[in-house]
């Protein structure tokens, strides 16, 4: 009795597995059929590294096959993605978000794609997928708020930036979008309130475009002036940091996206994101001179500087006409105390660059260091020459020719200044000095109220300015 009851569940047992086994045949074979349909025509891939070529065939391969189609699908989306080729990568995360339906980085990538061919429903649809699978993945929900704003949704908008910010207090970009909000409904005090926070917070990187319109909005045409030249110094931020898209770069054969992704990377801080970028693009193509430069540039921003020195002297063997190489090279061999290297660099630089303005700038400042100022004049001179829309060297001249007794000519030199950059803060620094030591009262009163709104002079220079002011006229300001 006992065995034939043992024998009745082992045939119960056996019809299960069959079945369950069925079930599973039966998707393996819809998965395939479905991956097989998905797969886009190749692209035509001759110019890419054979390495790039034969990836994507093995993953087409994969895909083709009954046991790994879901995982070469996978393999070839990225592949697609990472590389610029977002049709492709479009119509591969259409069907993975059918044979994986909880994975979140299908419907937030392909939504990403679909943003940047302007198809804002279908990309919204899809983000929405993506933060209802993974509701604490912040980037999937900034990338909505910004796509209910595109969509002229600004209240759904604002909403998905303030919850943002309960979960990640002073999120940036949540704040950034918050005073787009305010910013698209014409609210410019509310908008200034938000701005003026957040572009301190990010050093002008974020929010500077909004902040000079908010300012001429409420005619504080001073301040917009001033939060204008800061463009030039700071740069600015592009989208919020996502690694799920950032993880891509792994397999980008393309040197010029390496070179921007790292870019972006270092400019948040992440230097080790920046280096791995930069070393693979420059593994792919050792004489990609863009790659060689920035790698030199971000070895000496992390002291390491025997790397620096070989990057710089790269650049300057795979193109000797650029000037940017060999003035970095020189500036590195001073720092690494080796002046006699240093002037080798700069002469080789002048030689091969004769008309390079940072060059002949960094002639200039050696001039001076040695005392040799009426030398430096000359080169002062080519230099803005040569680059008459920064002021630095503008300046610098008109230093040298101060404390040569040339007043008038340095006069003429610091307004230069300010033709090529209106609102530079040490030129409008300067001429309130001068117009106080000069007992010109009424200049003296309009520089220093322009450096007054111009948030790049901190507040230690203008209380200097102000004592001096009183110190002159025996007033204050």
């Amino acid at each position: 009795m006992k065995t034939r009851r043992i024998r009745i569940i082992g045939v119960a047992v056996g019809v299960a597995l069959l079945a369950g086994g069925g079930v599973g045949w039966n998707r393996l074979k819809e998965t395939r059929a479905a991956a097989v349909a998905a797969l886009p025509a190749t692209p035509d891939l001759r110019a890419w590294p054979d390495t790039l070529r034969e990836q994507v065939g093995k993953a087409e391969r994969e895909t083709r096959s009954l046991f790994h189609a879901g995982a070469g699908l996978a393999e070839l989306s990225r592949l697609y993605h990472a590389n610029g080729f977002l049709r492709e990568a479009a119509r591969c995360y259409g069907v993975l978000a059918w044979i994986q339906p909880g994975e979140a980085r299908w419907p937030h990538r392909h939504a990403t794609i679909l943003a940047g061919f302007g198809e804002t429903g279908p990309a919204l649809a899809l983000e929405r997928r993506a933060v209802e699978l993974a509701p604490d993945y912040l980037p999937a929900r900034l990338r909505l708020g910004d796509l209910l704003l595109k969509s002229n949704r600004p209240e759904d908008a604002a909403s998905v930036y303030e919850e943002v910010l309960r979960k990640k207090d002073r999120e940036p970009y949540a704040e950034l979008g918050l005073a787009r909000v305010d910013f698209e409904a014409a609210r410019w005090e509310k908008a200034r309130q938000r701005l003026e926070p957040l572009v301190e917070q990010t050093n002008f990187n974020l929010g500077y475009d909004l902040i000079v319109t908010v300012y001429e909005k409420l005619g504080m045409d001073d301040r917009a002036a001033g939060v204008r030249s800061q463009r030039r110094a700071s740069g600015a931020f592009r989208d919020a940091p996502d690694p799920w898209i950032d993880e891509l770069y792994a397999d980008c054969f393309d040197t010029y996206r390496l070179g921007v992704a790292a870019g972006m990377a270092a400019r948040v801080g992440d230097l080790d994101t920046a280096m791995n970028l930069l070393e693979r693009a420059v593994d792919l193509n050792p004489r990609d001179l863009s790659s060689v430069f920035q790698l030199g540039g971000l070895c000496r921003e992390r002291k390491e500087f025997s790397r620096a020195r070989l990057y710089f002297q790269q650049c300057t063997e795979l193109d000797p006409t650029f000037a940017d190489g060999w003035a970095n090279l020189s500036a590195l061999l001073l720092q690494l105390n080796d002046p006699a290297g240093a002037e080798r660099a700069l002469a080789s630089g002048l030689a091969r660059c004769p008309e390079s303005p940072g060059l002949h700038l960094m002639r200039a400042r050696k001039l001076v260091a040695t005392g040799r100022r009426a030398e430096a004049v000359e080169e002062y001179r080519l230099s803005t020459r040569f680059r008459a829309n920064e002021a630095e060297a503008f300046i610098e001249l008109a230093g040298v020719l101060f404390d040569l007794g040339r007043m008038d000519e340095g006069l003429r030199e610091m307004e230069k200044s300010l033709v090529a950059e209106p609102e530079n803060p040490a030129a409008l620094s300067l001429m309130a000095f001068h117009a106080i030591s000069t007992g010109d009262e009424t200049g003296a009163r309009r520089w220093l109220a322009r450096v007054r709104n111009q948030p790049r002079v901190s507040a230690e220079q203008v209380e200097r300015l102000r004592q001096a002011y009183r110190q002159k006229f025996g007033k204050t300001l």
